[in-house]
């Protein structure tokens, strides 16, 4: 019951944004578009790894059957490659992960006085 009127509401805000949408006033001109597509904004590489991204969600959600999973393996391969490609803030030589070693911890936290 409680989905049927999600469902309901989920409609009707849909049929309130199409009729808003159909009966706006015109931008400015000189107003940039606000389609990302139609702009021309999204680079090569950005729509295959876009491309890539939904065809390995389906691919996962074929496999699999979790939905979770096949949105978790799209948003991973579109994001993961921005993410990683970032510089990094230490070289791996200065980097404090590599100090905390379990080892290191233990001794860090036995040698502080309270």
């Amino acid at each position: 019951m409680l989905a049927a009127a999600l469902a309901g509401g989920l409609v009707m805000t849909g049929l309130i944004l199409f009729a808003a949408e159909l009966t706006r006033k015109a931008p400015p001109p000189g107003t940039p578009s606000g389609r990302l597509l139609a702009s021309g904004r999204l680079t090569a590489q950005a729509r295959r790894r876009g491309l890539l991204a939904v065809v390995l969600g389906l691919v996962m959600l074929a496999v699999t059957r979790w939905p979770v999973a096949a949105l978790a393996a799209g948003a991973a391969v579109f994001f993961v490659p921005r993410i990683t490609a970032a510089p990094m803030m230490y070289s791996t030589v200065a980097s404090p992960a590599l100090w905390l070693t379990p080892g290191a911890t233990l001794r860090i936290f036995m040698s502080t006085t309270y």
